[in-house]
């Protein structure tokens, strides 16, 4: 079970209320802040809140708060105030994701309104000149909007958190690629750690090395395990069990390194030279595998990943458009290599050849053939330009359909827009072929997460 995100929140209001006669606005406010606490203690960890109406309130803040406690750092007006104190809230709070609430005590304005609750509600208008303030300053912020009762705003205040959280952990990612002769990983470095995200090369020959000590036992227990989710085999027993032994010893090496992604080159002379096949066999099985494998160096495939792996949980399904068809509006498409079958259809899947390396000859290699079952999409592709990293989102519905395609893990997808307009935006993007699908509808938080990120990017929907 994860751990709850770790939220800070600063509340100011106006230093006039602390006058003997406005107490009764005073109790309003505090009533007010303990019901937020309250429900946002439902879903994340306060770590700290601090209620700011003084220079002396504002000082102590300043000294005391400790800015990598938090994930992210909640700030509300819950009044109108003389002083924005933005310069010193910003400083204190350094580089840490800020949410701005325009904040508004009620989800329905009540009429009329007395004056003191004509006060508890004037807090949006100091956060409407903070806004200003932020922009003038170039101060990244996420901006939300109502009342703690409004669910549009606990679910945008869930995305900005949850994104929070993402940036924070894509930092202490491990990312590695296995290396060889002829491959350059210079790019791939340079483009991954730009976001400074920790990356290694683990060299063709200690992969080399952990295959050599994987035991008969070992392989009949993961041929056991593969028996359990796959019904038909397509391949000689020689070559099941030397893949098994490469898929072995590939998760021993993502274990030993406490890896979160781990790819390979996909269709490697230098590897099938090694080591007669290229792994195809998925290395891990059960509903949450610790490592990511992909047989790719695209550093977007491998970026995109990571990120929906943070986002939801989910091993996504390395996909790109093989073809598609007007008439029916769908894409088919896939991967070839280590594709983790969670999401197989029923009943589908088998172990075949590794037809894209050498399809004549039976004992040139294996792998999975499966469909993608049925539900709701969103893939995401990222790509890296000379001007940085920028980002490709769109949805749609992955299709139950027979298998299309023989030999390969596919899925057939019906985006939310026609194949036209598709084919118009990636032409026009000039996007990279690699896209990245998971389950569900989670463009709202991808989009929270790159204005979090500050990193550009386009959605194709109409």
């Amino acid at each position: 079970m994860k751990p709850q995100p770790q939220v800070s929140i600063i509340f100011l209001y106006s230093d006039h209320l602390n006058k003997p006669a406005f107490e009764s606005i005073r109790q309003e406010l505090e009533t007010d802040r303990r019901a937020i606490l309250e429900k946002l203690s439902e879903k994340y960890s306060i770590c700290s809140y601090w209620v700011v109406s003084t220079n002396q309130d504002l000082a102590r803040f300043v000294s005391s708060f400790q800015s990598e406690e938090s994930d992210i750092v909640i700030l509300l007006y819950q009044t109108q105030v003389e002083e924005l104190h933005v310069q010193e809230l910003v400083d204190a709070v350094g580089n840490k994701p800020l949410v701005a609430w325009c904040y508004l005590p009620w989800k329905r304005a009540p009429k009329p309104l007395s004056y003191e609750e004509y006060l508890r509600a004037s807090g949006a208008a100091s956060m409407f000149v903070a806004f200003h303030e932020f922009r003038k300053r170039f101060v990244p912020y996420l901006p939300v909007f109502g009342a703690i009762q409004d669910t549009d705003l606990l679910r945008k205040l869930d995305s900005f958190v949850q994104s929070a959280r993402v940036r924070s952990q894509l930092r202490h990612a491990k990312i590695a690629v296995l290396e060889h002769a002829g491959i350059h990983t210079e790019e791939i470095f340079q483009t991954i750690q730009s976001l400074g995200v920790n990356l290694q090369r683990i060299p063709l020959s200690e992969y080399q090395d952990e295959v050599v000590k994987v035991s008969s036992k070992d392989i009949a227990e993961y041929i056991q395990q593969l028996k359990e989710y796959v019904p038909d085999f397509m391949v000689t027993i020689p070559t099941l069990q030397h893949g098994a032994k490469l898929s072995v010893a590939l998760n021993r090496l993502a274990l030993q390194k406490n890896l979160d992604v781990f790819a390979l080159p996909a269709h490697s002379p230098e590897i099938r030279r090694v080591l007669k096949i290229c792994p195809g066999l998925p290395p891990e099985w059960g509903d949450n595998p610790h490592t990511i494998y992909l047989t790719t160096l695209d550093p977007g495939a491998i970026l995109a990943s990571l990120l929906l792996r943070l986002v939801t949980g989910q091993v996504g399904f390395l996909f790109k458009a093989w073809f598609w068809d007007k008439a029916r509006n769908i894409l088919v498409g896939g991967h070839t290599g280590l594709q983790y079958p969670n999401i197989s259809a029923p009943k589908l899947s088998l172990v075949c050849g590794d037809y894209y390396c050498n399809r004549a000859d039976p004992d040139g290699g294996v792998q999975l053939e499966f469909i993608a079952r049925s539900g709701r999409v969103t893939l995401l592709q990222m790509e890296h330009r000379p001007e940085g990293w920028k980002a490709l989102i769109t949805s749609g519905m992955c299709l139950e359909s027979e298998l299309w395609v023989e030999g390969l893990p596919q899925a057939v997808i019906r985006p939310d827009c026609t194949i036209d307009h598709y084919l118009e935006v990636v032409s026009a993007k000039g996007s990279g072929r690699n896209w990245v699908m998971v389950y569900g509808s989670i463009m709202e938080d991808l989009i929270a997460l790159f204005e979090l990120m500050q990193m550009p990017f386009d959605i194709i929907q109409q």
